[in-house]
């Protein structure tokens, strides 16, 4: 027995924390605004190290916050994956076993089980290690969800950097470079912070098309 889910619902909760890292940039900077107004009226004379000081910060914070944001991008993009899998073998089963794949069997055993799985014991069960073997899954499917190269080359963008920023900090990276190399870049920002916001676009209006798709060819 598989577990109800719905995916579109968990992604705008998870794609409401990397909105919050991203407007927190702009708040930060409006409250420095006010403050360095005030200083004006009051301390004019510290104005310009209270200006300095806080660019200096907020030219950080705005950093951390958009790596952290492009690093929330993965996971968002990889738990809306989980959670789709799930709701449609959850809620269309006969689509799967309708149809006779390498994955047909163990599915059956999943639908069949009076155990409840949700999908960490679905991924388990079918070996959906990778963003690969997921693709396999749907492919074998006829399920829609990656289509074109633009869409690849969006995930394979946010995942070089998310694993850039996670396992090397953000030290210079040959590996990331030969990475991105290979890709033809979905957003060209001289700021991070603005890039960030881009690609948080991108991933959204991504989304929103696979889900669109993908149920209209499970549901149909």
């Amino acid at each position: 027995m598989i577990v109800q889910a719905n995916a579109v619902e968990i992604f705008h909760i998870n794609i409401d924390r990397t909105n919050m890292l991203i407007e927190a940039v702009g708040k930060i900077k409006a409250y420095n605004w006010l403050y360095q107004q005030g200083i004006a009226q009051t301390e004019p004379h510290f104005l310009q190290i209270v200006t300095q000081v806080q660019d200096t910060q907020v030219e950080g914070i705005g950093r951390s916050c958009a790596e952290h944001a492009i690093i929330s991008l993965a996971t968002v993009f990889e738990t809306y994956r989980s959670e789709l899998l799930q709701e449609l073998l959850a809620t269309k089963p006969d689509y799967f076993t309708n149809q006779l794949t390498g994955y047909t069997k163990k599915i059956n055993d999943l639908l069949s089980d009076a155990k409840p799985y949700t999908y960490e014991e679905i991924e388990k069960s079918l070996k959906l290690r990778s963003r690969e073997r997921y693709n396999q899954l749907f492919q074998s499917y006829n399920i829609p969800f990656i289509v074109n190269v633009t869409e690849q080359e969006l995930i394979d963008y946010v995942y070089a950097w998310r694993n850039h920023f996670v396992h090397n900090a953000n030290r210079p990276d040959t590996r990331r470079d030969q990475q991105l190399s290979t890709i033809k870049p979905p957003v060209q920002e001289a700021s991070l912070v603005t890039e960030a916001k881009r690609l948080r676009t991108g991933i959204t209006r991504l989304i929103t098309k696979i889900d669109a798709r993908v149920k209209a060819t499970v549901f149909k």
